[in-house]
């Protein structure tokens, strides 16, 4: 192969993968999902004019080792079993989780949406921004 075809081939390549990872960026997380990302600061805006019920997806282990105060244990694989005794606890369901982009939060708020459940939020940062700023926390069990 000569060097020009080489060359035209690296750069139809690179090309081909930035058309590709743009589109699945783009498309990564749908509209529809990100419009229920919030903030600890719209948490706390929330908290002060809304009934809201803090949702923590994670596991009992890590629960029990921490969790936002009030936050009620709903393990992601119980989530859907749980939607019938989420869906009046509150004006507002939030989310969260300790995954590094949300992914077991914005599982189960799609979730408890399938179900229904149309005022569902997801954390953005979860767990470990909570911490990082440096929030209170508490531990001990409290399932659902």
């Amino acid at each position: 192969m000569c060097r020009r075809t080489l060359l035209r081939t690296v750069a139809i390549s690179f090309l081909l993968i930035f058309v590709l990872t743009t589109s699945l960026f783009a498309g990564g997380k749908k509209e529809d999902e990100t419009s229920f990302l919030i903030s600890i600061a719209d948490l706390d805006e929330l908290a002060k004019t809304d009934d809201i019920l803090v949702l923590d997806i994670r596991d009992q282990a890590s629960y029990n080792a921490g969790h936002i105060p009030g936050a009620l244990l709903v393990p992601l694989q119980q989530v859907e079993a749980a939607a019938d005794q989420l869906r009046d606890r509150a004006t507002k369901l939030v989310t969260y989780c300790s995954c590094p982009a949300e992914e077991s939060s914005m599982s189960a708020a799609l979730k408890l949406r399938a179900r229904g459940i149309t005022n569902v939020y997801v954390l953005v940062g979860g767990y470990d921004e909570w911490i990082r700023q440096r929030r209170p926390v508490i531990s001990g069990s409290a399932p659902l």
